[in-house]
This record gives structure tokens, C-alpha cells and sequence, in this order.
């Protein structure tokens, strides 16, 4: 619950092995309304949950941006696994959120 971590990573194969090597990387603080959001999330209805979703996702698609016009970088792709709200790997579910089309859409 501190933030939002970015980072722009260059992945590379050498004499046949896979490397990488961080080019940036910074972590973004929630602000408080995020921190309560994000904290009492898991008990809002489905709809609340929804939008939150959705909301999130254009949040980090506006920190994306911002990242990589702050470092002028030329990306690729960005990938995100959002943020865990629920992790039960024992009864069979995990949910992240931090819509996927959202953060598209924005960055």
C-alpha cells in the first residue's frame, strides 16, 4: 500500500541467454484517497468494485504516461499485474485490479 511501482526494463538475449537491465524506475506514493479507496475496496458491492477497476486502470495509464514522457523512453509494450486485492490460491481465486483496456486507453 506505498505505491505504484514503474519501471522500463530492456530485456536482451546474450550468447544465448535472456537479460535484462532497469533504463528507469521510480515509485509513485498513493495519495490518501487511494490508500482508503484501495483499503476498503474488498468490502464495496460489485459495481463499486467495477468502477474502481476501471478507474484504477486510467490512473496508472496517466502515471505510465507521465513516466515516460518524465524519462523520454520509447516503449514497446506495458505490462501491469495491478494491484491484489484478494489472493486465496487455496480456494481458488485471486483478483487484481487495474483494468488492462483502461490503462490502454490512457497511455
Amino acid at each position: 500500500m506505498d505505491g505504484v511501482d514503474i519501471a522500463c526494463c530492456q530485456f536482451y538475449q546474450e550468447n544465448g541467454q535472456w537479460k535484462w537491465q532497469i533504463e528507469a524506475a521510480q515509485t509513485v506514493p498513493y495519495s490518501e484517497q487511494w490508500r482508503v479507496r484501495i483499503a476498503y475496496l474488498y468490502q464495496q458491492n460489485a459495481e463499486i468494485f467495477h468502477k474502481t477497476n476501471v478507474f484504477y486502470g486510467h490512473y496508472l495509464g496517466q502515471l505510465v504516461k507521465d513516466f515516460i514522457a518524465e524519462h523520454r523512453l520509447v516503449v514497446d509494450f506495458v505490462a501491469s499485474h495491478g494491484h491484489t486485492l484478494f489472493h486465496r490460491p487455496e480456494l481458488g481465486y485471486t483478483a487484481q485490479i487495474g483494468d488492462g483496456a483502461a490503462l490502454s486507453a490512457i497511455s
